[in-house]
Formats: C-alpha cells, structure tokens, sequence
C-alpha cells in the first residue's frame, strides 16, 4: 500500500517553524551537543517524497535543523551532489 501524503503550505511553514524553535530550544536547554536530525522525507513542498540527496526539495530542512539523515538508497551520484553543494 503506498501511502500518499501532501500537507499544506501553511503546514509545512508551521512545521518549519516547529523544528526550528525545537533545535534552538535544545540548544539553550542541552547546549550544543543536542542535534535535531531530519529525516529526508517529507520535502518543501509538501509531499512524501523520498530525495536520497540535499536539493531544492530538502534543504528548507537542512537549513531548520543541525543535520539531516538522507533515505537509505542514495546513490553516488547523489553525494556527489550533496557534498558541492553550496
């Protein structure tokens, strides 16, 4: 069964905001050692959507939290890309 999701522009703001509060709540809390790690499936859009790669769709992510945890079949190609990334 596939599972189709598609959230809201108002919700992935929210969401956004959510994570960003999260981390920067930890960190005042932990100290720098607290990591929040997105896990590379819901994209900027809206949709369930695996990248296997830092891109356009992903890295509203990246930029709200400290790392994030890319699909477990990226490809090589798809380092390639996330590592030049800039």
């Amino acid at each position: 069964m596939l599972l189709s999701v598609l959230l809201q522009k108002e919700s992935i703001d929210h969401l956004a905001h959510f994570v960003y509060t999260l981390r920067l709540g930890l960190k005042a809390e932990v100290g720098q050692r607290a990591l929040v790690i997105w896990y590379d499936s819901v994209t900027a859009e809206g949709k369930l959507d695996w990248q296997n790669e830092l891109n356009g769709h992903n890295e509203r992510w990246f930029e709200v939290a400290d790392a994030i945890f890319l699909n477990y079949t990226w490809k090589a190609s798809g380092m390639n890309l996330t590592a030049n990334k800039n």
